[in-house]
């Protein structure tokens, strides 16, 4: 697919890398860095604005490889891309690469994520329950601990986006409680966070699932779609009322 009919500056893009150590033998450890599109060229390449972390700019490395995920509404596309330049126009840092092979449509269900702001609950695993995941034993969730409110920015079948007044670390193993149509308590590792622009001392963290049964991933996903349907229909509805006054 020609992927100039895909990604166009401005484009919001995450940057994925995994890496050869692994962390436990649950899970490789892996890298998701949020940025977007800043141009696109005829020639295979791609420039975008360099990532940020912690405050900080993520200077990717030269001839590093990554998976670059585009996203549109209802559907994912996919990329492997190289880093081939890095520069700075004014005050920003960009990062260009070039596509190795072709952009692909994702059809991984779980991908498509759906805009919200519900109410959560969530907090850093305990000791113990550290201790059951890494030794793959079955987890006892202490209903004793204190959970943390948060606010989920958006869902889908992989993990969640939330903002949180409490500092995490990647990597750190969390347990989130929120409901759909029903109570959810998912186990998830942090992918990333970044600061909230206007929002002193609150941080946007995302999450990846961990050990999430088949069946509580696919109801989650048909949530997904069922309200994305309602809001089509909805805005459909819209269009329609609007002409008939116009």
């Amino acid at each position: 697919m020609d992927y100039n009919k895909v990604v166009h500056p401005g484009m919001k893009v995450e940057i994925q890398t995994v890496l050869r150590q692994k962390l436990t033998d649950v899970e490789k450890i892996r890298k998701t860095y949020e940025t977007s599109v800043y141009d696109v060229y005829e020639d295979g390449r791609l420039e975008l604005y360099m990532p940020m972390a912690k405050g900080r700019v993520v200077l990717l490395a030269p001839n590093s490889s990554y998976d670059l995920y585009f996203y549109v509404p209802g559907a994912m596309y996919k990329a492997k891309a190289r880093v081939v330049d890095r520069r700075k126009d004014r005050n920003f840092f960009l990062v260009t690469f070039e596509l190795i092979g072709d952009i692909e449509k994702n059809q991984r269900r779980e991908f498509f994520r759906l805009d919200c702001a519900l109410e959560m609950k969530f907090r850093k695993l305990t000791v113990n329950e550290t201790s059951q995941l890494l030794k793959k034993e079955p987890i006892e969730i202490e209903e004793d601990a204190e959970f943390q409110p948060g606010v989920m920015m958006d869902i889908s079948g992989g993990g969640v986006r939330l903002m949180s007044p409490k500092p995490y670390m990647t990597n750190d193993y969390v347990v989130a409680k929120f409901f759909l149509n029903k109570e959810y308590t998912v186990l998830g590792r942090v992918l990333g966070a970044r600061n909230v622009p206007d929002r002193p001392g609150v941080t946007e963290y995302r999450v990846e699932y961990i050990k999430l049964e088949k069946a509580e991933r696919e109801e989650i996903v048909r949530y997904i779609f069922e309200k994305e349907r309602q809001m089509r229909k909805a805005r459909s509805n819209y269009d329609i009322e609007k002409k008939k006054l116009d």
